[in-house]
């Protein structure tokens, strides 16, 4: 071991207050892990914050999520708002069951405390969307969600609201605050002592306000959604069997909770008795995500026989998957489709031409024809909530009552938005809802599902991704769509697919149609292709080495034609890429 290795190690075991980290590091000294040490425990290898906040193993090293990392982000946070929003003094905190989940919570409530912020902290178990929700309502500068949502359970994440509402950073509070952590990176003997912050003191000077599902202030979230409900009456006596699922994370409770506002008779649901208890190793599952096809496989194999429906959330209960058992057969949805029925029973429920609905851009562009056969509004943003619920809230003269995005997120309002985020907790009432009444009227959510087609059009699609040996190749599968010069020049033609339309959202940005991309554009590459029956996007991964397309596909004669159409148009298109 050289002499640098050996100050890193030391300072590591100075600056961590965890002993089990410290003994990992311990460890991997015994085991001669001595490049890994070199890599982990140099600050300039720091876990990268941006718009998505934090997200990593729980792992010792500055790269990873652990105590020390936390505390450096948490007095960076403190320090950027103290400097951008003097004024503001109050900050939202909630988590879920994961690993660490509630000590990072207690570190960044301690840090805001010791410096005079009030703190709403939930120190319960919490779904994502109470931390976006709480955070606008309270009108607090920022929030905090401690959660990786659904990824391994070895890792954790650190998600931030703000700046002054409900929805995840963009640009340029991101980079800013990644800034202000690298200068706020000597952990302060206060922080150190959070925990001494958490105590009946601060709760009686009113700066630790503490939160459960029992405080009166939760109640605000469930009367708020409310209004989503449009048939209590006829909600009291279900017409189909559903059974949910909380993918071995936070939803069950506050799930429940939200049935019974929308006048639901829990005695007629039933439960997945595993998944439904929080657990921080996912019943061993390495993927909890029900947008993971084999999780609703698996949920659709041991559903009750009784059970006609699943409505299922992932683990911090942000986003939402539906399957439906068809003549014995289970129908597994996909996000657009789930997109689109929301979509319809939102607009059937809701009246006003200043409605506004919402879509990323890789999502399903039905809405676009809903918006008109509607007289609404429509929206397309970027993809990520972030951008969806920034334009909803941007658009101060329309009514945003819709939002969602392909990969199961999905938001509902009325007035506006209700949560600024993606809200898998409304969304599972909203849909059991939505199944009781067209059950009511002899017909299932498929059939339903087929009247939006007949008249929309028959909607298919076909996403998937390439993997190439290195990031070099990646530019490279870009080629064939503009050509090697530095003026581009598109492809005309996908095979028998004619294109109509280009968008490139790489800056500085073009589009055959507007000259200028409506959207913002940015530095890093991102094809639309506009044919008679097709749309396709086209952007790289941007973490690893694949490049992933969206295709998405319309017929006027059925489901069968628009998902023929799709396969033939990535056949053409991967021959074209050379794939």
């Amino acid at each position: 071991m050289n002499s640098e290795l050996q100050k890193l190690i030391d300072n590591w075991m100075r600056i961590d207050p965890d002993p089990k980290t410290k003994q990992k590091v311990n460890e991997m000294v015994a085991n001669k892990e001595y490049e890994k040490l070199s890599k982990i425990l140099n600050p300039q290898n720091r876990l990268e914050f941006g718009t998505a906040g934090l997200r990593g193993e729980v792992a010792p090293g500055f790269c990873c999520m652990n105590q020390v990392v936390i505390m450096q982000t948490a007095q960076g946070i403190l320090n950027y708002v103290k400097e951008h929003f003097p004024q503001d003094k109050a900050i939202c905190i909630a988590h879920d069951a994961r690993h660490y989940s509630d000590v990072f919570s207690d570190i960044t409530a301690g840090v805001f405390i010791a410096a005079g912020y009030k703190v709403y902290y939930f120190k319960q178990l919490s779904p994502t969307p109470y931390a976006a929700f709480f955070s606008e309502h309270f009108k607090c500068v920022c929030g905090v969600m401690v959660t990786a949502s659904h990824n391994p359970s070895q890792d954790n994440g650190y998600k931030v609201y703000g700046m002054n509402r409900g929805v995840q950073i963009v640009p340029p509070h991101d980079s800013l605050i990644q800034k202000s952590i690298e200068q706020s990176t000597e952990i302060l003997p206060t922080t150190y002592k959070f925990a001494d912050y958490l105590t009946q003191q601060y709760k009686d000077s009113q700066l630790f306000v503490e939160l459960n599902e029992e405080s009166p202030e939760t109640q605000i979230y469930y009367d708020s959604i409310k209004v989503l409900s449009r048939t209590q009456t006829s909600n009291a006596q279900l017409k189909f069997k559903p059974e949910y699922s909380a993918m071995w994370g936070v939803g069950c409770v506050p799930v429940k909770r939200a049935m019974k506002t929308f006048n639901f008779n829990l005695d007629q649901v039933n439960f997945f008795a595993d998944s439904t208890i929080p657990d921080p190793n996912f019943g061993g599952e390495k993927r909890p995500n029900p947008e993971e096809r084999h999780n609703m496989v698996k949920l659709c194999d041991k559903a009750q026989k009784d059970t006609q429906v699943i409505v299922a959330n992932d683990p911090d209960a942000d986003r939402f998957a539906l399957a439906e058992k068809i003549n014995n057969e289970w129908v597994i949805y996909h996000g657009n489709e789930i997109g689109a029925l929301f979509c319809e029973w939102t607009l059937q429920n809701t009246k006003g031409d200043d409605r506004l609905i919402l879509c990323s851009t890789v999502s399903s562009q039905i809405l676009k024809e809903m918006a008109k056969k509607h007289n609404v509004h429509f929206a397309e943003t970027l993809t990520g909530f972030k951008w969806l619920a920034t334009v909803a809230r941007e658009h101060t003269d329309k009514r945003a009552v819709f939002a969602f995005e392909e990969a199961i997120g999905y938001t509902c309002g009325d007035n506006q938005l209700i949560v600024g985020d993606k809200d898998g907790v409304s969304a599972c009432c909203v849909m059991m809802e939505l199944a009781n009444f067209v059950y009511s009227q002899g017909k299932t959510i498929y059939a339903y599902l087929q009247e939006i087609y007949a008249k929309y059009g028959f909607h298919a699609w076909q996403n998937s991704g390439i993997t190439v040996g290195s990031m070099k190749e990646v530019g490279e599968l870009f080629v064939p769509l503009f050509g090697k010069e530095e003026k581009r020049n598109y492809v005309q033609q996908i095979g028998r697919f004619k294109v109509n339309r280009v968008r490139d959202m790489k800056e500085p940005g073009y589009d055959s149609e507007f000259g200028q991309p409506k959207l913002p554009v940015s530095g890093s590459e991102m094809l639309t292709f506009y044919c008679d029956e097709v749309t396709c996007t086209f952007r790289p991964s941007g973490t690893e080495p694949k490049v992933k397309y969206y295709i998405e596909a319309v017929s006027k004669k059925d489901n069968q034609d628009a998902k023929q159409i799709a396969l033939d148009f990535e056949k053409e298109f991967r021959k074209l890429l050379g794939k």
